[in-house]
């Protein structure tokens, strides 16, 4: 039987759909572009979470948050999930992670064949990283007191020990010193454009911050009037992180050096790519391009990220390369959730999808055989307790002020930044032509996306609107109970034996082959 390929997954974290030349952004992308033109770009690739660990755990289980059980940053994917890691474990697969890692705990990390992620304590040691680390404590510090948009600045560091610098030297040498006879699976996970905002000085000529186009509306003093008649906590949100005190030139830095980031980026997705090429490893390794989520970046007069559904973070970047399964240079439209690449990679592979896996493959839409997938994407955040009490933002800081400054312990404010405000439970569903947003606190989004792509009118309370969003509502109701989670005991008991998940170095004791017997269901 022939080798199966080679995979490699790189992530950004924070990357908007249009941070590409690819996507039309006005972002200096060439090797992203290049991988795009040698493969498949998706336009309409949607993340079922706005933040960074729900959103990674969708990817490697193919499941929904209610479903998987990670619906914040503080929760790691739990031991019994059938991830892509423990199935390509089980097919043969060499593992290992690069970079970020935000969806493992150290137990599963040290699962791996091969692992350098940022959690680690044994990066090489220098005064200049020492020099940089603080540089980055820096920025978090100014994020915090003057404002989320006034970290972003340029640096002198050497490339070679930042995040990204680290990141992609470390997937170089797994490469260069790969000799397994199994195929390998790499994640390459770039930190960058991720806060702390920062990039090297060179590409500031690249992005001169005066030529910078920020949205209408960007720089604005008082309440945000395309926030008046949305959810409360967008307007509290937007306080928090201090957007009524940035000036025109403030944001545009933000936007250059976020742009800058991602330009580095870049260059090192293609040191990597080079690599490939030079082991003659190009031709049989498949590459996945995608990002968690998206960035505000002064759209809807917000930055940085929050527990919200606009398109701006949960439509992300996506591209896909696989020699010899579909045609060069392939733009597909068709929405897809983050969810589906997991089991389309499976299927395409010919191994068995799990149990569980809610995901869909749309291996035909890549090979060209069908133009169309799903109907409508779906997305939710927070845990079913979570509320924002908060009405105002004045309410917020006082008690956010109050908690931490008398050192109340136990309290959800104690020991959060000042721009972190409460999640709430939300759901959300999109259609081509319309979005819901469903509160538990009572309230609602709803957007007419052909005369309003960027989601700037809620028509939630529009009497004209009442129909469909009441059909939006009985959608949302109907996926929510038919995604529910299809796993059960025998199912997880199962899945332990067939997809073992020992530390590096054990052996497997079971055939190499799953075998499922499901029992039906009692009658009653």
């Amino acid at each position: 039987m022939n080798k199966k390929p080679n995979i490699l997954w790189v992530m950004t974290d924070q990357q908007r759909l249009d941070s590409m030349g690819c996507t039309g952004g006005q972002v200096f992308t060439p090797n992203i572009d290049k991988l795009a033109s040698q493969g498949s770009l998706f336009t309409q690739m949607f993340a079922q979470s706005p933040v960074c660990v729900p959103s990674r755990v969708n990817f490697i289980t193919g499941r929904y948050p209610h479903s998987h059980k990670v619906r914040q940053n503080n929760v790691m994917v739990g031991p019994d999930e059938p991830h892509l890691f423990r199935v390509l474990r089980q097919a043969g697969y060499y593992l290992g992670a690069i970079g970020k890692n935000h969806m493992f705990d150290e137990a599963d990390i040290e699962k791996l064949d091969f692992e350098n992620c940022s959690i680690n304590k044994n990066e090489f040691d220098s005064d200049r990283i020492d020099e940089y680390n603080q540089h980055l404590d820096a920025i978090k510090k100014r994020m915090a007191e003057v404002g989320s948009w006034a970290g972003a600045c340029w640096h002198d560091f050497p490339e070679k020990i930042t995040r990204t610098g680290r990141t992609s030297q470390a997937a170089v040498d797994f490469l260069e010193n790969y000799d397994e006879d199994r195929p390998f699976m790499l994640w390459a996970s770039f930190e960058d454009p991720h806060a702390p905002h920062t990039a090297p000085q060179r590409f500031r000529s690249l992005y001169p911050e005066d030529s910078m186009q920020l949205p209408d509306g960007a720089v604005c003093h008082t309440d945000h009037p395309e926030l008046v008649g949305k959810p409360s906590r967008q307007q509290i949100k937007r306080h928090a992180q201090k957007m009524t005190q940035a000036t025109e030139s403030d944001l545009q830095r933000y936007m250059a050096v976020y742009r800058g980031m991602i330009t580095f980026v870049d260059e090192q997705i293609g040191k990597i790519i080079d690599t490939l090429k030079s082991r003659d490893m190009l031709e049989n390794t498949v590459i996945i391009f995608v990002s968690d989520h998206g960035d505000f970046l002064c759209d809807h007069g917000m930055v940085k990220k929050d527990l919200l559904m606009y398109d701006c973070q949960l439509n992300i970047p996506c591209c896909i390369r696989w020699p010899g399964l579909a045609d060069q240079g392939k733009r597909i439209n068709a929405m897809c959730e983050q969810i589906d690449i997991y089991p389309t990679l499976l299927d395409c592979l010919g191994l068995e999808i799990p149990p569980g896996v809610q995901g869909q493959s749309f291996k035909q839409v890549l090979t060209g055989e069908v133009d169309s997938f799903r109907t409508e994407i779906h997305a939710e955040i927070c845990f079913p307790n979570n509320r924002n009490a908060y009405k105002s933002y004045d309410e917020f800081i006082s008690e956010w002020k109050q908690v931490n400054e008398g050192n109340i312990v136990g309290h959800p404010l104690h020991n959060t930044a000042s721009f972190n405000v409460p999640g709430d439970f939300v759901k959300c569903i999109r259609t081509q032509t319309t979005k819901y947003v469903w509160y538990a606190q009572g309230e609602e989004e709803l957007y007419d996306l052909q005369n309003d792509p960027g989601e700037k009118i809620n028509l939630a309370d529009d009497l004209e609107y009442v129909q469909i969003k009441a059909d939006m509502k009985n959608r949302l109701l109907e996926w929510n109970a038919l995604s529910e989670d299809p796993l059960n005991a025998q199912d997880v008991r199962e899945i332990t034996e067939n997809y073992p998940w020992q530390k590096r170095g054990e052996a497997s004791l079971v055939s190499a082959e799953p075998s499922y017997q499901h029992q039906p269901a009692s009658i009653v």
